[in-house]
């Protein structure tokens, strides 16, 4: 048997998703989760396994493009509301456009994890984001296009600026005493999210949707120029209003890093700081890697942002 190189599929492509085009860092990797389940009888053991639910799973790191357009995307569970669904009453497909021609389209898409926020002057802004699809909606499983469709469609994205891929020294305030009115790092932050969901299945046709439980965040740095007097009294973990019990949001103000004029800006609303150990070495900072975690704000009743993104002005 013979082999011809021009049939050997390879090479790059974009996503695009809710109108947003994403280029990527590296590789765009689409996987279909076949679950299943066993038939077992006590005379012979599994004797049969069986189809449950078809879901695709996406997963690439954009390059680092910091627009405005592309932060509510990514970022969508600013301020969840709990038991909503993340797949909404119309389908958003997810794209991929290859630069050789094909386009594979996935059907009805949701932001399943939010990417990190790596804020460094070393390093682009965002980390991999994961991408789910359950299917079109109100579609029969047996619909040939009920999961992924593949179109030939010529490559002609002109959208792609180096330039918005930003990367910038970060200023870095909680609150308003020193030293943390104002402080540096030492590699910048990395900001993390935690995101909880809830499957929604029936009977004739599995998962058809997932909806928010819960959403964490956790912005993490090593700071520099810190005293284990100043560590100690960030971290609150002794002295007047300390007790077994007590709420974070005790110990808790607004953490701004902040890039400048068309740069990232995040901020963690009602930031607690939650970690941070102290080190003796060689090499080492006496103030290891300090976390803060959003606390939940209410006002009147109503729950506030955890987080906000955007370009700095």
């Amino acid at each position: 048997m013979t082999l011809q190189r021009s049939t050997i599929i390879r090479g790059p492509g974009i996503v695009t998703f809710d109108s947003q085009v994403f280029y990527t860092e590296g590789d765009i990797v689409a996987t279909p989760t076949i679950e299943t389940f066993k038939i077992g009888t006590s005379m012979y053991g599994d004797v049969d396994e069986r189809l449950d639910n078809i879901i695709w799973e996406l997963a690439f790191t954009p390059a680092g493009q910091w627009k405005a357009g592309h932060l509510p995307v990514l970022w969508p569970y600013t301020n969840p509301t709990i038991g909503s669904s993340i797949f909404g009453a119309a389908d958003k497909n997810v794209v991929v456009q290859s630069l050789a021609g094909q386009q594979m389209t996935f059907k009805a898409g949701a932001v399943t994890g939010m990417p990190d926020i790596i804020l460094s002057a070393g390093k682009p802004a965002i980390g991999q984001v994961t991408m789910q699809c359950v299917g079109a909606d109100n579609t029969a499983w047996s619909d040939s296009a009920k999961r992924a469709a593949v179109a030939a469609v010529a490559f002609s994205d002109t959208s792609f600026d180096p330039t918005d891929i930003k990367t910038a020294a970060f200023s870095s305030a909680w609150g308003a005493v020193s030293p943390w009115d104002d402080f540096q790092t030492q590699e910048g932050w990395v900001i993390s999210f935690e995101v909880s969901l809830d499957d929604v299945r029936t009977d004739t046709d599995g998962l058809v949707d997932k909806t928010l439980g819960n959403i964490g965040v956790m912005a993490k740095c090593v700071p520099v120029g810190i005293s284990e007097t100043q560590l100690l009294a960030l971290l609150k973990i002794q002295d007047t209003g300390i007790a077994r019990g007590v709420s974070l949001s005790g110990n808790s103000n607004d953490l701004v890093i902040d890039g400048g004029a068309g740069n990232p800006k995040v901020t963690i609303n009602q930031a607690s700081p939650k970690e941070g150990p102290f080190r003796w070495g060689r090499t080492v900072l006496r103030a290891g890697e300090i976390g803060f975690v959003a606390t939940h704000e209410f006002v009147t009743g109503a729950r506030q942002a955890l987080f906000a993104v955007e370009v700095g002005t």
